[in-house]
C-alpha cells in the first residue's frame, strides 16, 4: 500500500466540519418553492408535506 502525501493533511475527520442538519432561511426556501413551481415539476412542497400536483 502506498502512502499518498495528500491524505496526511487532513487532521481528524473532515465530517464534523459541515452542519449536520441544513435549514434554509424562509426566503430562501421561498425562492426555491418558485424555482421548481417555474420548472414544472408534477411535485410540490405544501404544508410541510410532497404532493402531486400534476395528474395525467
Amino acid at each position: 500500500m502506498r502512502q499518498t502525501p495528500e491524505r496526511t493533511e487532513q487532521p481528524g475527520p473532515v465530517k464534523d466540519k459541515l452542519p449536520t442538519v441544513y435549514v434554509p432561511s424562509r426566503k430562501e426556501r421561498e425562492r426555491e418553492e418558485f424555482e421548481r413551481l417555474m420548472r414544472g415539476s408534477a411535485y410540490t412542497r405544501r404544508r410541510g408535506a410532497i404532493r402531486q400536483t400534476r395528474h395525467s
